[in-house]
């Protein structure tokens, strides 16, 4: 008798599954980086997990174990009042320079020397779509992000980042959940770049944390979990190098990934660490913000073996290219 009671609590236990509480944290109003994350979160809510998710986009149909916190602060290109931020999808495509950008872009002539360049297509994945637009002028082109050269991008992209994390905390949706003493979360899902200060919520809720990217990999994304990016042979994101750099490519690359580390090291973060004193200082030994982006457990990045350099990843560090693709349906008769 004692046997088959043990024999049936021990296969209850084994059986038996518990959903985790996981908060999604997106507050950048980029619908483009929405494409890559709602699949995700959704199959999370699918699976049994208790979903939350704060952003710009809610669901267009509610969802089981799926909750939205939506976000009202305007959208990132109403954000920055004297550009355009563009992204760029592929420089060089059967012989013609062609960009893609939220709101404008531009035509570029075609450049009969210019190849394919794989690494570049990867930011399809980013985008979700292959179409094209194009704005009417040269001078507009430039006036975005992609039209800038390496340094200005830096600089741009930092005080956004600055200016998307302060609305996005100053939100009432925001304020609620940093104030509230009766949520709880197990894991908590960051965006790798212009929010983070939003790593006080994995020390408020004690929470696991994986950090996502909404490209193939920023540096010190990578960093956070104790993976390094060679300049040598890994272009970074913000320089349209291909696969194969020059001497003069891998020497600027190398330059151009020291400036940027030194000013996000020097400058940005510690702008973010104060946004993030500010609004969870009511938490007790609340860590400096290099010391929660080290507390990274996984990396996902959207990214794909096929269509990507060849780059270092350690087992940590896992590309979710594709994600966004859902199964072909069959054309109507």
């Amino acid at each position: 008798m004692f046997q088959r009671v043990s024999i049936s609590v021990l296969f209850i236990i084994v059986t038996s599954s518990q959903g985790a509480r996981i908060l999604g944290l997106f507050p950048v109003p980029a619908k483009s980086h929405m494409i890559v994350f709602e699949p995700l979160m959704k199959e999370l809510a699918t699976r049994g997990h208790q979903v939350t998710v704060v952003s710009a986009f809610p669901l267009d149909k509610t969802k089981d174990n799926y909750t939205d916190i939506k976000l009202d602060i305007p959208d990132i290109t109403k954000i920055t009042s004297d550009q355009v931020v563009g992204l760029e999808v592929y420089p060089h495509f059967h012989g013609e320079r062609q960009r893609k950008q939220v709101g404008k872009t531009t035509l570029r002539t075609p450049d009969r020397d210019s190849r394919l360049d794989l690494p570049i297509i990867s930011s399809l994945l980013y985008c979700g779509s292959t179409a094209l637009d194009y704005a009417p002028t040269e001078a507009g082109y430039k006036s975005t992000l992609v039209g800038m050269n390496g340094f200005d991008n830096i600089i741009n992209i930092m005080k956004l980042g600055l200016r998307v994390t302060q609305l996005a905390l100053e939100s009432n949706e925001v304020q609620k959940l940093i104030h509230d003493e009766h949520q709880h979360f197990d894991l908590v899902f960051i965006l790798s770049a212009l929010n983070e200060a939003f790593y006080g919520f994995a020390h408020k809720f004690n929470a696991s944390i994986i950090s996502i990217c909404p490209n193939v990999g920023f540096p010190w994304s990578l960093d956070s979990v104790g993976n390094k990016s060679p300049s040598s042979y890994v272009p970074n994101w913000f320089l349209s190098y291909g696969y194969n750099m020059t001497f003069l490519q891998r020497f600027y690359n190398t330059v151009f990934n020291l400036i940027m580390s030194a000013s996000r090291e020097i400058s940005y973060l510690p702008d973010q660490n104060s946004l993030m004193k500010k609004h969870f200082h009511h938490l007790k030994n609340l860590p400096t913000l290099p010391d929660l982006e080290r507390k990274t457990s996984l990396l996902f990045l959207n990214g794909a073996p096929g269509v990507t350099s060849a780059r270092p990843l350690l087992p940590n560090v896992i590309q979710l290219g594709g994600i966004h693709i859902k199964p072909t349906k069959p054309l109507p008769d």
